[in-house]
């Protein structure tokens, strides 16, 4: 009888097998894509395309939001990784291992390529504050002119101090 417990373990072993390669096989894929759109968002942050930066977000949220919901499908494999792994063959260990090392590759160079974006969107952001602040000040110096002028205008009793040659 041990016979059958032992061909449905390893059954079961097999099919968990190839579970774990089909959903890193799509995490790796989601994380391409991912890699694809933090390029754009870099490119639309360069250019200044607001609107189109808008898109790319929200295209990158959709695919995190498909990453969170495989993550979860995975904990079950990673809370039995030891007994899975010793059930590969040494191809699929070296195609796990490569699927691994591919998103780690990805995940990496995205992480950097964000970091600098958000330098740069903060670079951008401080510029605008100050370009805000010297508007600001443009504005203050112009009611202050126009309040001096207006008090002048109503020192003199509101009769121009000038007048031209002919009258």
């Amino acid at each position: 009888m041990t016979i059958g417990k032992k061909t449905i373990v390893n059954t079961r072993l097999a099919y968990d097998v190839a579970a774990v390669v089909k959903l890193l096989t799509r995490q790796r894929d989601l994380y391409k894509r991912l890699s694809e759109f933090s390029a754009q968002q870099a490119a639309c942050v360069e250019s200044g395309e607001t609107e189109e930066l808008l898109k790319v977000l929200s295209q990158r949220q959709y695919l995190v939001d498909a990453l969170t919901k495989l993550n979860t499908e995975l904990q079950p494999y990673r809370a039995r990784w030891d007994e899975i792994s010793g059930a590969m063959n040494g191809a699929v260990k070296l195609q796990v291992n490569g699927l691994v090392d591919e998103v780690e590759r990805l995940l990496s160079e995205m992480l950097k390529r964000d970091d600098e974006t958000q330098k740069k969107l903060e670079l951008a952001k401080a510029e605008v504050g100050k370009k805000i602040h010297q508007t600001k000040k443009v504005g203050q110096v112009a009611n202050a002119y126009r309040g001096a002028a207006m008090n002048a205008y109503a020192a003199g009793g509101g009769v121009s101090r000038y007048t031209d040659n002919r009258g």
